[in-house]
């Protein structure tokens, strides 16, 4: 299965996206709310970082030529940070027993949200 270059440079950017997202969230809230123990949160920011590429890859955000993109196409980034969040929610609250409060996971979405429009949108410039 062969991936183009763009694809996997903009899966790089997405994976320093998100661990930016979640060192600000982690900041802005003083590390309260988040797991204790480094095994922990190795675990989540693992969880965190893989649901969001999943949720990019539901929305499509890996197959759009960023270079001629709208205002509009900027609503397929709001659904993947949706679709990876909630996936990633899910995941820590379900399978790991994890429980951190939505507050986080809103500002956390919604620093990823800018930063990942940030990202592609320097693309077209």
């Amino acid at each position: 299965m062969r991936f183009k270059r763009s694809a996997i440079t903009l899966t790089i950017i997405d994976i320093i996206a998100g661990l930016a997202a979640l060192i600000a969230a982690f900041l802005l809230f003083g590390g309260r709310n988040f797991p204790t123990g480094i095994v922990n949160l190795c675990l989540f920011t693992v969880i965190v970082i893989a649901s969001n590429i999943v949720g990019f890859l539901f929305a499509g955000l890996y197959r759009r030529l960023w270079r001629y993109a709208q205002l509009n196409d900027f609503s397929f980034i709001f659904w993947g940070v949706l679709l990876g969040q909630t996936f990633g929610y899910l995941l820590t609250r379900v399978a790991f027993n994890m429980l951190i409060p939505i507050r986080v996971w809103i500002t956390q979405s919604l620093i990823l949200f800018l930063l990942t429009v940030a990202s592609r949108g320097l693309i077209r410039v």
